[in-house]
Formats: C-alpha cells, structure tokens, sequence
C-alpha cells in the first residue's frame, strides 16, 4: 500500500514537472497580417494609347495648322507693309512706278518710251533721267529748254510736268522762257507716280 502511494506521489511530481517544462518553452508566434502598399496606379499617356498610324496622323494636322497660321500671318504682315509703304510714300513724296505706268498713258500721244524709237511731237523720253535737257538727237527744242542744263532728276521731271513754262521761267531766271510742252499735269502725286515710271525707263 505504501508502495502504491508511493508511486502515485512520483507520478503526479513527474506530470507537474513536464507541466512546468512546457509552459515554459516560447509559443510559435501567429503570423501578423501584411499591409500591402498600393502603388499609384499610371496613367496612360494618349500617346501611349494611340497606334503609329494614328499618331502620324496626329502629328500631320498639327503640322497642316501651324503651316495655316503661319500662312494667314504672313497674309496680314505683306498686307500691312504694302499699307505702310504706301502711306510712306505719300508722306515722303515717293511716286509709285506701276500707277505712273497708267498716268502715263496720257502722255503717250507725245512721247516714246523704246529706245531708239522715234520722236513725236516731244522727245523720245527713253533714260530721260540723268540726260542734260534739250539734247535728245533729231528733236528741235526751245532756246530755253536748251539754256537748262541741269540734268533731269525725277524731281526735276515732277516740277517741270506741273508747269512746264513756269518751271523753265524759274529754272533759268529768264520772264521770256517758254516750253514747247503745253501739257500739265495738276495732281502732285500723279506727277511723282510718272517720274518714277520714267526713272525705270532706261534706269
């Protein structure tokens, strides 16, 4: 009986000491849950989106409107600089060669502009500026037109075809002078529209 208990005594000390030991031993940690980090979603470029083809096509009408606004601006700047050169012109007392052209019409009755063609019933006006007046070969000027030897200039030509008698008296100081030309021309800037003509004729 002794025995007995004995044993029984053994057997609960054994089974609180292997109690002992396993409370003892460290406990398999749980695994923490992870927190996953999104990251920012990209955004497609519409480049990226977009075929070679399309792209291309893209990159034409671009290149088509920039030739179009660069091509209503260069419109506009020739536009306005034909403005100001006119304007310039008439301020600066510049004549326009292409309306003389037309002005001159009226003097064609009288006058040749061809070289070597013959005279009228005024000289041949072919290279007129820088000629020393009354020595066109073949024409018979007036003593006084002959008296003036101031080489023509297109100013010179503009003062003489607003008065041509007027001009020649003043010229050459002379009340007697007289032109064979009896024409006038009144409209100031018509008059410097036809010396420009004749500045190109021969020039």
């Amino acid at each position: 009986m002794r025995r007995s208990f004995l044993s029984l005594t053994l057997i609960s000390s054994l089974a609180l000491t292997l109690g002992a030991c396993n409370d003892d031993e460290p406990q398999p940690e749980k695994p923490q849950p992870q927190t996953q980090v999104e990251k920012p979603a990209t955004q497609a470029s519409p480049s990226q989106d977009m075929t070679p083809k399309e792209a291309l096509a893209n990159m034409k009408r671009d290149a088509l409107s920039v030739v179009d606004k660069a091509g209503e601006l260069a419109k506009t700047a020739q536009k306005e600089t034909q403005e100001a050169l006119t304007n310039l012109a008439s301020t600066l007392s510049i004549g326009d060669a292409k309306r003389g052209a037309k002005v001159f019409k009226k003097c064609k009755s009288c006058h040749n502009v061809t070289a070597g063609a013959k005279n009228k019933v005024g000289p041949n006006l072919f290279g007129i500026i820088g000629r020393v007046p009354g020595t066109y070969d073949g024409f018979k000027y007036s003593k006084s037109m002959q008296s003036y030897g101031a080489p023509w200039t297109a100013d010179s030509i503009s003062a003489y075809i607003a008065n041509p008698t007027a001009f020649l008296k003043k010229e050459t100081d002379s009340p007697s002078a007289k032109s064979k030309m009896t024409f006038k021309l009144k409209d100031e800037q018509s008059r410097l529209d036809v010396a420009a003509y004749l500045a190109q004729i021969g020039g």
